[in-house]
C-alpha cells in the first residue's frame, strides 16, 4: 500500500532525516529501489542500486543493479556497498 501526500516523497522524508537527524549529507547515504516512485530516493542518495526486478525505466538511473532480483538482489547490492566501503 503505496499513500500519498503532496510534497511529500522518499526523497524528500530522505533529505529531512538527513539534515535534522542523522546530521550527514547525501553522499553519505544508500538508497535501494525498484519503480519509479523511487526515482525521488535517488535524487537524494549519494549512491543508488536497484535489484534485477526493478522496473526498466529505473535501472539506467542506478550507480549499480544487481544480478539477482527481490531480497536477492538487495543482500547483493549491501554486500557490494559494504565492499566498496573497504577500497
Amino acid at each position: 500500500l503505496n499513500v500519498s501526500m503532496e510534497g511529500v516523497t522518499k526523497g524528500s522524508a530522505l533529505a529531512w532525516l538527513l539534515e535534522h537527524e542523522l546530521h550527514a549529507s547525501r553522499e553519505e547515504v544508500a538508497g535501494i529501489g525498484d519503480t519509479t516512485g523511487d526515482v525521488p530516493l535517488r535524487e537524494a542518495s549519494g549512491f543508488f542500486a536497484c535489484p534485477a526486478n526493478a522496473q526498466e525505466e529505473l535501472k539506467p538511473l542506478a550507480d549499480f543493479v544487481s544480478p539477482h532480483a527481490e531480497i536477492d538482489g538487495v543482500m547483493d547490492i549491501l554486500a557490494y556497498i559494504q565492499a566498496r566501503g573497504r577500497d
